[in-house]
């Protein structure tokens, strides 16, 4: 199956099944992004936009979010959900490993993604390239730790690269020249930074 077909399925029942966002890690992991007031956020997989009313927080009205996904369900619901929120978040019905995004960003957010993306040094090395703002990050991130996510991504219909430990990911962005710092590789956090070595 593939995974926009996959995440249109389940996109209604999303939110009541997918509790391991809570505010407390997702406060972690936003303090750890140290994304700050005026920032302009790109959240790559926004889903049903789990992370949007703590980067609107966050960023005030001076900022800036741009959230994309591939799947129109889960889009639209973000929307919906989401409607009113300030700064007023643009969304983008996109595939990040197959189109351009628009726009230079402070920070963007890999929350909950990384695992499907199918070329992430590709991936990422184009996204730092084109779209960080100088002295900008790309935040790879989950509120779990990587044995609890690999299992979820087994169970799945769906392609999944799952997800290495940071080492590893170190190692395989730095063949791009790109540099990550391990925030977090533990049971309960999964928190990268990565920077353009170039």
């Amino acid at each position: 199956m593939k995974e926009k077909d996959f995440f249109n399925q389940i996109a209604e029942s999303w939110d009541a099944t997918n509790d391991s966002s809570t505010p407390e890690k997702v406060n972690a992991v936003l303090d750890k992004a140290e994304i700050g007031r005026g920032h302009r956020i790109l959240d790559i997989g926004t889903g049903t936009g789990i992370l949007l009313p703590y980067l609107a927080s966050r960023v005030g009205a001076e900022g800036g979010i741009t959230a994309v996904d591939l799947a129109e369900n889960m889009l639209e619901r973000a929307k919906k959900k989401y409607e009113g929120l300030t700064p007023t978040p643009t969304f983008l019905l996109a595939n990040i490993e197959e189109e351009a995004v628009e726009g230079r960003y402070d920070r963007i957010m890999l929350y909950c993604v990384y695992p499907h993306i199918h070329n992430p040094e590709q991936t990422l090395r184009r996204l730092a390239e084109n779209n960080l703002a100088p002295g900008g990050r790309i935040i790879i991130a989950h509120p779990t730790g990587r044995d609890f996510i690999n299992n979820v991504h087994h169970e799945r219909p769906i392609h999944s690269e799952g997800l290495a430990a940071g080492t590893d990911v170190k190692s395989q962005l730095s063949k791009v020249g790109l540099h990550t710092d391990i925030i977090a590789d533990d049971a309960n956090l999964y928190i990268l930074a990565v920077t353009p070595g170039f």
